[in-house]
């Protein structure tokens, strides 16, 4: 009975581009939001609320929140080649150029004028690089991918350097701890053959994630 009701709570596999990307992108903006305001608050003892009627603070916040979303969204979308890669078998190019892809739509979609064209257009160009060198070797763990976003992360914290050098492998620690977090989330939703597929149709529509 018991095994019966969990079962039913499971959250549906992950069996097309679009589901996939809207997993990606939620789960992007939860730890986007977690450790920004989270590490405000601790550095600050201020309620987000309090902290944003200072204008500059608020500008700061609201820049810091899509750079460091679209550095972890990245490595979202750099964790999910890695565990669709086998599936695609001759098709490993496709697939990176669907993904980089699906990452420009995701980040136009939900940023609109937050993050400029050039450098939405840069961080697309960026991650089809990356996809390109992690294919050259095995797929990574979600914690080491996730270095480069939890460094990206710290950089666009909206508190001063000198108030925050010390936190930088804090910070870091706590995007990998998130990130290793939603890794058994992958594995058991992500249903790779259907999703490349998908992701591999010629007249496949990007995706309209939700808001980070």
């Amino acid at each position: 009975m018991l095994a019966r009701l969990f079962a039913s709570r499971r959250r549906p596999s992950l069996t097309s581009a679009d589901t996939l990307v809207r997993f990606l992108c939620e789960n992007a903006s939860l730890v986007t939001q977690k450790t920004l305001i989270g590490y405000c608050y601790a550095r600050t003892s201020l309620p987000l609320s309090e902290l944003m009627r200072d204008k500059p603070f608020a500008d700061a916040f609201e820049r810091g929140r899509w750079l460091a979303y679209t550095a972890v969204l990245e490595d979202m979308f750099v964790a999910a080649e890695g565990r669709l890669r086998p599936a695609a078998t001759s098709g490993q190019d496709r697939l990176a150029e669907a993904l980089a892809a699906r990452f420009d739509a995701a980040l136009s979609d939900v940023a609109g004028p937050a993050i400029a064209p050039d450098v939405r257009v840069a961080a697309a160009d960026r991650l089809r690089t990356r996809l390109q060198e992690v294919r050259k070797e095995p797929p990574r763990p979600i914690g080491d991918i996730a270095q480069v976003s939890g460094q990206r992360v710290y950089e666009a914290m909206p508190i001063h350097e000198r108030h925050r050098h010390l936190d930088r492998g804090s910070i870091i620690a706590g995007v990998r701890f998130l990130m290793v977090g939603l890794a058994t989330e992958f594995d058991r939703r992500l249903d790779p053959p259907r999703i490349i597929a998908d992701l591999q149709r010629p007249d496949g529509a990007a995706a309209s994630p939700a808001p980070a």
